[in-house]
């Protein structure tokens, strides 16, 4: 019996395929962990804090679309006040030395967005710089975060952070936060949503995928050398780095703006394309073109998430520059492991046939399933279920 050859032996089976395609599947999300938002206004005889939650983050502690439409009521919330008050009635606390104050009194809203937003009522504190600590974050998801914002009797802005569930009690400052804390706290940000946005690293990922290839005789061949690899890789970060640059600033400036139900499925499907574009090349010399071309929806995208952040007029500029920054420092980040890592793997059949052709079909299948999550409102999980119902 003949012998296989080497590249019979190396060749990866379609099995290999589905197991790739399944792990990923398993953990992918087309979601970040979630984002809620503390607004805390001081006045001289109360402190009011607004708790905005989404709608799918508070469902996770308590069920209250008991019709399924969807949506929240008031009527649900007035229904489900009892739950509520014991979620909340310790969700915020502050403290000054030993003394732990909670709200006075709880409101539940509805707001819209499939939103939510909680008014926590505190007693009058005369007390300077009390500690603000919020337990509530560490029962949502492992990567949840908090905007906190801080305001004067004067409506002043006074302190802005980013939390999660590790971050120590705030020390509630009652000077004006300066513009150098705002930019670094959402240099931070910009970074984090970088790296926990699946759907903008997938972009990213399969667009860089052939940059150590060439296409020639309808077949990808590995570069023989890295001046080729580092042209594509400029020229798709580039272009990337312009074009979600152009629409993050016009849309955080609210000089454009289109839904989330349009750009979410629209990102989803930037992922297709390019995924396709590998395994059937039209636009093999030219990425750059679908780097651009989607970049504009990816902006909207990183924009969406600005907006969620509670961006405040007196940092606009500061807030929209720091954010920008960490998304392009996060961004590189990404490319700086990938790119030396593709170099070095280029001539392998692991690249060509899992790593390149293997990694583009997962993601292609994963992008339609965001497609129909995003356009028709089914989950992930919720598909999955169904697939092995039936």
């Amino acid at each position: 019996m003949a012998q296989p050859t080497p590249v019979q032996i190396m060749k990866p089976s379609r099995y290999v395929y589905v197991f790739i395609l399944l792990t990923v599947l398993q953990n992918a999300s087309a979601h970040d962990p979630g984002l809620s938002l503390l607004d805390v206004q001081f006045n001289p005889d109360q402190i009011t804090m607004r708790y905005t939650l989404a709608q799918a983050d508070l469902e996770s502690l308590i069920t209250l679309d008991l019709n399924d439409d969807q949506l929240v009521s008031q009527d649900e919330l007035d229904n489900a006040d009892q739950s509520l008050n014991s979620i909340f009635g310790k969700s915020v606390q502050i403290q000054i030395g030993e003394d732990v104050s909670n709200p006075s009194r709880i409101l539940f809203e509805s707001a819209p967005s499939q939103a939510i937003n909680v008014w926590l009522i505190f007693d009058a504190i005369t007390q300077q710089n009390p500690e603000l600590s919020i337990p509530l974050i560490r029962r949502f998801p492992r990567g949840h975060r908090l905007h906190l914002a801080v305001h004067d009797a004067s409506n002043q802005l006074t302190d802005q952070q980013i939390l999660s569930a590790k971050s120590p009690p705030v020390k509630l400052q009652t000077g004006i936060v300066s513009s150098t804390s705002i930019f670094q706290h959402y240099v931070q940000e910009g970074v984090w949503h970088i790296w926990i946005g699946f759907d903008h690293i997938l972009f990213l990922v399969t667009l860089l995928l052939p940059a150590v290839l060439i296409h020639r005789h309808r077949t990808w061949q590995h570069v023989q050398r890295w001046q080729p690899v580092l042209r594509d890789m400029l020229a798709i970060v580039t272009t990337f780095t312009i074009a979600h640059s152009i629409t993050l600033s016009l849309a955080a400036l609210n000089i454009v703006s289109i839904q989330s139900a349009i750009i979410e499925p629209v990102i989803a499907l930037s992922v297709l394309v390019t995924s396709l574009n590998n395994l059937y090349p039209l636009l093999h010399q030219a990425r750059w073109v679908l780097a651009f071309g989607f970049g504009l929806i990816h902006g909207f995208g990183f924009a969406s998430v600005l907006s969620d952040l509670g961006l405040q007029q007196q940092s606009l500029i500061s807030s929209l520059l720091g954010f920008n920054l960490g998304v392009e420092a996060g961004q590189l980040a990404i490319v700086a492991v990938f790119i030396p890592l593709a170099y070095l793997m280029r001539h392998t059949v692991i690249y060509r046939q899992v790593i390149f052709k293997g990694g583009s079909l997962t993601a292609a299948v994963i992008a339609c399933l965001w497609m129909l999550e995003r356009i028709a409102g089914v989950e992930l999980n919720q598909l999955s279920d169904l697939i092995a119902f039936s």
